[in-house]
């Protein structure tokens, strides 16, 4: 080929180099369908090391191309264990495999060519010709499945409430009831076998440790746990329905225990006046009292929900007892609650609202103790004894003493209407009304604790 006298000299592409089919320094997925692999850096003792993120109990950690090893803290179990996971993807949906107990003879190399041998199913099942991995190895253990023990229907029953996206507070309730009262006991017995008075024990056990309260969760989470077998057919017959609800509950016994306009004033003033309340306690009660949320949606509200522009307060489904995202107007009086609780924040932007003295947010219990403590002074200021659900109805309550209609009043607690027949037909939000509500709340509620009338009820003789 001519060349042009005084042009350049013409560069050379590189030459390509071809990558070959199989990858030395990862010869585990070499037959797994040619897969790109990349440089391991993962190694056993990186694995041990491995530990859930901070303020969390639970974590799953990207090994390889589908392979996780996931963490699961548990202090009332034995601690910490590791599980070897295979993920698939069938008909769309994300499926979680365990392929075993990880150790030192199950470590790294081990799930490396376990893998290889799964990735090695799935292009057969891909090219049609065998099953895919993920449904033969549930299809076995479906067949061993037919009796599990306790324990393992209660591990199922959580797996199939996550995947329902329940809230995780619910979920670790269900585990703090199990761990405490029914798996010393029964977790070890077949389901098949359960009777009445195996499940009556495990009921009565907080009973007699004087915790009435608890032993009403017990049984909750045993008639959830029942109902689950029930539901996927491991047994026919209900052993439950011969125990009886140590606590049930019962709205109408003694009618509901919500705050009058003489309570309120009277909450505000022994709040303003006791010097020994946590700072952020007290606004967190404010705060509820003023929205109408549930306790634990108030006391774990972060900066990230609140749209101070809009004067919203955006509650995720995650975070909701009916997983649905509601929406909450902020009124003057709340956003004021805001502006003082900004002041307490290390985080304005992601952190929790109402911190305890950690960097986590105010304990359960917190504002519990502190309204129970408060129950003289209360009394001695006219007031009555309330406690964190007690808030939430008075600003039930509230909105029917100031002329709220009930069906907005019910939307702006996020009840779900009772009819269903409602349900489907009326599609309407009532946004604008629920907005006046809770402005209407607010304003009432400052106007009484700064003197003005207050709302009394005629009561019948």
């Amino acid at each position: 080929m001519a060349t042009n006298p005084g042009a350049s000299e013409k560069i050379q592409p590189h030459p390509v180099q071809m990558v070959p089919k199989t990858v030395p320094w990862f010869p585990n997925l070499n037959q797994a369908g040619g897969r790109m692999a990349k440089a391991a850096h993962w190694t056993d003792t990186k694995l041990e090391a491995l530990r859930p993120f901070s303020g969390k109990s639970e974590r799953r950690a990207s090994i390889d191309n589908s392979l996780y090893l996931r963490l699961r803290d548990r202090p009332q179990r034995g601690g910490l264990s590791r599980t070897w996971e295979y993920r698939a993807q069938i008909d769309g949906k994300r499926k979680y495999l365990s392929l075993g107990e990880y150790s030192r003879a199950q470590g790294l190399a081990w799930a490396r060519a376990k893998l290889a041998t799964l990735h090695g199913k799935e292009d057969q099942a891909r090219k049609g010709e065998a099953d895919h991995p993920a449904i033969t190895e549930r299809h076995k253990r479906g067949v061993s499945k037919s009796d599990p023990t306790v324990a393992e229907l209660f591990d199922r029953w959580i797996a199939d409430l996550r995947l329902l996206k329940r809230r995780a507070s619910t979920i670790s309730l269900q585990g703090q009831n199990f761990d405490g009262d029914i798996r010393n006991r029964i977790g070890d017995a077949k389901v098949s076998k359960l009777d009445a008075d195996a499940l009556r024990a495990c009921v009565n056990a907080p009973k007699k440790r004087g915790r009435l309260g608890q032993a009403a969760q017990v049984y909750k989470t045993l008639r959830g746990l029942l109902s689950y077998a029930i539901a996927e057919g491991y047994i026919k017959a209900d052993p439950m329905a011969a125990v009886k609800n140590p606590k049930p509950y019962n709205p109408q016994q003694g009618g509901a225990n919500a705050a009058e306009d003489s309570d309120i004033v009277a909450l505000y003033k022994t709040l303003d006046g006791d010097s020994l309340a946590f700072r952020t306690v007290k606004l967190a009660i404010k705060f509820q009292l003023l929205t109408g949320t549930r306790p634990t949606e108030a006391r774990e509200a972060v900066w990230a929900e609140i749209d101070s522009t809009e004067k919203i307060w955006r509650l995720p489904a995650e975070r909701v007892k009916t997983n649905r995202a509601f929406k909450i107007h902020l009124s003057p009086q709340a956003c004021a609650v805001l502006e003082e609780a900004a002041e307490l924040s290390k985080d304005k932007k992601k952190g929790y609202i109402f911190p305890g003295k950690t960097a986590a947010c105010l304990s359960k219990t917190s504002i519990d103790r502190a309204l129970s403590r408060m129950t003289g002074k209360l009394t001695k200021a006219g007031g009555k004894k309330l406690t964190p659900q007690d808030l939430r109805r008075s600003f039930r309550t509230l909105l029917s003493r100031i002329g709220v209609a009930p069906h907005v009043a019910e939307r702006c607690v996020n009840h779900v209407d009772p009819s269903a027949m409602v349900r489907a037909y009326d599609a309407f939000d009532y946004w604008g009304d629920m907005v006046d509500g809770w402005n209407r709340a607010g304003a009432h509620i400052e106007a009484i604790t700064q003197g003005a009338a207050q709302v009394v009820p005629i009561r019948a003789a």
